[in-house]
């Protein structure tokens, strides 16, 4: 499952609309229309999706205990 924290309210209303769009290209069309700072916000986004996208692909395949550990060191910060 994709889970990301933290966001704020508009992060958030960004990812709706994003994730409602059918294909990159139809989104990528859509940021242009954005204001410069909506646009940076929104590449953003698109990059903390991959990451957790990878990141429970990864989850589902193989274990790393170390690496978890130290991870869950860091999100206790």
């Amino acid at each position: 499952m994709i889970e990301l924290h933290c966001l704020t309210e508009h992060q958030v209303e960004l990812l709706d609309i994003i994730w409602n769009i059918d294909s990159m290209p139809e989104v990528e069309a859509w940021i242009d229309t954005l204001s410069d700072r909506d646009q940076m916000e929104c590449h953003s986004l698109i990059e903390l999706l991959a990451i957790e996208i990878l990141d429970c692909q990864l989850n589902l395949s193989v274990k790393f205990p170390e690496a978890t550990e130290i991870i869950n060191r860091i999100k206790a910060l």
